[in-house]
């Protein structure tokens, strides 16, 4: 969790302070959308990918109002902006075949970047990037041709799902005991 005090510049911060020491980039993020609109293209660019996509997660979009479309806009031109944040904004403007044409040319043009190899892949550690987030765009679109991933896309990210699945469940994880992990703790000097 990022610390807007410890990323933005003090002018956005000056011009709408964040709220709280606990606050996350996101929340602030957040914040601004709904107090200072304004404000939150300035801002954008001085966050991460893990806080683009915690924003992508926590916030309740909406496809009808205009700031929210603009900064779904703003986050897919973000140079942290990869093919997860782009599904996941694709996930929040549900692009049906009754969605109002600004929503459907922001899902056009994601798409188009997204089978044209214009988004990496990057590993995340957060739960952006999963089977079911590709499951559920795939039953959305399953009548709309043109918003398609391309089978290629498709079987990329489902490998890189995969193999996430495969370095997360390898990883060592130790429970802690008064700070220290439990196989620390059990040795009789632990450094």
């Amino acid at each position: 969790m990022n610390n807007p005090i410890d990323i933005f510049p003090s002018h956005i911060l000056a011009a709408q302070p964040a709220i709280g020491q606990s606050q996350s980039a996101a929340q602030y993020l957040n914040y601004l959308l709904e107090e200072r609109p304004d404000l939150h293209s300035a801002a954008l660019p001085w966050v991460g990918h893990d806080d683009l996509a915690e924003l992508m997660l926590e916030r309740h979009w909406s496809r009808i109002k205009a700031t929210d479309l603009q900064a779904l806009v703003d986050i897919s031109e973000h140079s942290e902006c990869d093919f997860w944040i782009s599904l996941a904004i694709l996930l929040r403007l549900f692009p049906d075949a009754h969605a109002e044409p600004p929503v459907m040319s922001l899902a056009h043009r994601l798409i188009d970047r997204i089978n044209s190899h214009s988004y990496v892949m990057r590993h995340s550690h957060t739960p952006i990037i999963s089977l079911q987030g590709l499951g559920l765009y795939a039953k959305i679109v399953e009548n709309q041709p043109s918003l398609r991933l391309s089978d290629e896309i498709d079987s990329k990210a489902r490998a890189h799902v995969k193999w996430l699945a495969r370095t997360r469940t390898s990883a060592p994880r130790y429970a802690m005991f008064n700070g220290s992990p439990i196989w620390a703790a059990n040795k009789a000097d632990p450094d």
